[in-house]
């Protein structure tokens, strides 16, 4: 009897064992077709394959791929979700192999994606206390009614119900990356709701410019041929630095596998991301050289009306999502 029972467990735990390493090998072979559909550009069947591994088993360096590609995505709050996840089982697991290098990455990229993702806070009137708010395709619980959460910079759809007041709304707001929107939800007796998005709102720590008045007499001469001479020259350097950062971006790419990465891969990463940043100050930099460019000679084409109408006035205001250019003549 006694011997029955050891062969019994003994059979049990074989068939543990053999269950386990089945699991592993699936796992293994679905992170294979991940890395091959990234390098493929397939970015939504890579994320899809890493999660089904991921229901396997979840690793660090596994969240890393799926916050990585979610962010190529644009799918920015998952990423998100992900590069946290990596950030700390990277941090409980000390054995892990490469761990500080990829504690590093997870590290970094977490502080990036917090920067680029959006939140939106929705307020809701005490009449609608047992209405079901939804913020795309997520509910929102009422404990997180007044409190800024995360969402994916572009439109965001609101939607209430409240099925014992037979009340629907839905509202459509635009919150830009990095940005932030209050949104007032109005009580069933009145039907307008109050967004309140900060893009007319100075960035932090840079002052509005003084408005700076035209020339009253002489022509625009070459300067705005200047500042679009200086505007193109910018986008080229611009397309040169993005060019720059695919290179960077495969070699780190190339660097990581399902068991880790390599050192370089950090080399690379922080080159991508040094580039990312140089080629939107190219962009910016163009872009404004072009609008002032175009400003200053529509502003100069104006001058023979000074006597009539006055000396026509430009100012450009740095807001939260870009520049703001107004004047008058």
């Amino acid at each position: 009897m006694r011997a029955a029972v050891c062969a019994g467990a003994a059979l049990t735990a074989t068939s543990t064992a053999l269950a386990q390493t089945d699991a592993d090998a699936l796992r293994r072979d679905l992170i294979a077709q991940a890395e091959q559909a990234r390098e493929a550009g397939d970015h939504a069947r890579s994320a899809e394959l890493a999660q089904r591994a991921a229901a396997l088993r979840m690793t660090p360096s596994l969240a890393l791929l799926l916050a990585q590609e979610h962010e190529q995505l644009g799918h920015l709050v998952v990423a998100l979700d992900h590069a946290r996840r990596c950030t700390a089982d990277a941090t409980s697991d000390t054995a892990l192999r490469n761990r500080d290098r990829l504690l590093g990455i997870c590290r970094e990229l977490t502080e990036v994606l917090s920067r680029r993702v959006g939140r939106i806070t929705v307020r809701v009137p005490s009449e609608l206390a047992r209405a079901t708010v939804r913020v795309g395709e997520r509910e929102l619980p009422s404990a997180a009614w007044g409190v800024a959460v995360p969402v994916d910079p572009g439109e965001v759809v609101v939607r209430v119900s409240d099925e014992a007041r037979r009340h629907e709304q839905t509202v459509t707001v635009r919150v830009a990356v990095g940005g932030s929107v209050e949104l007032d939800l109005p009580s069933p007796r009145a039907e307008v709701a109050v967004a309140r998005p900060p893009a007319l709102q100075a960035a932090p720590g840079v002052a509005p410019t003084q408005p700076i008045e035209a020339p009253a007499r002489g022509g625009a001469g070459a300067g705005p041929w200047v500042l679009a001479g200086v505007g193109a020259a910018a986008f080229v350097g611009a397309g040169v630095l993005w060019a720059l950062h695919d290179g960077a971006m495969s070699e780190r790419d190339g660097a990581c596998d399902a068991g880790g990465c390599d050192p370089s891969s950090v080399d690379a990463d922080a080159r991508m991301r040094g580039l990312t940043t140089a080629t939107n100050v190219a962009i910016g930099v163009g872009s404004a050289a072009v609008a002032g460019g175009v400003v200053w000679w529509l502003a100069s084409r104006g001058r023979g009306r000074d006597a009539e109408r006055g000396r026509p006035t430009v100012w450009v205001v740095p807001t939260g999502t870009g520049l703001a250019v107004g004047g008058a003549l």
